[in-house]
């Protein structure tokens, strides 16, 4: 879920190519789970979610 967001968030390809490189089925799941780490504001995902941010850049 966190690499298919960091991958969406940074670059244009279409959720059918993130579903098929990370094996997550069908493309809607990429959406959802992108919605997912959108709005984690605290929590496990929030804290993924930072600390992908700050090793990116």
């Amino acid at each position: 879920m966190a690499i298919a967001w960091l991958i969406r968030r940074n670059t244009c390809v279409k959720n059918s190519w993130i579903s098929d490189l990370l094996t997550m089925g069908h493309p809607s799941s990429v959406s959802r789970n992108i919605k997912l780490m959108e709005s984690a504001t605290k929590g496990e995902l929030w804290t993924l979610k930072q600390k992908m941010l700050k090793f990116k850049d």
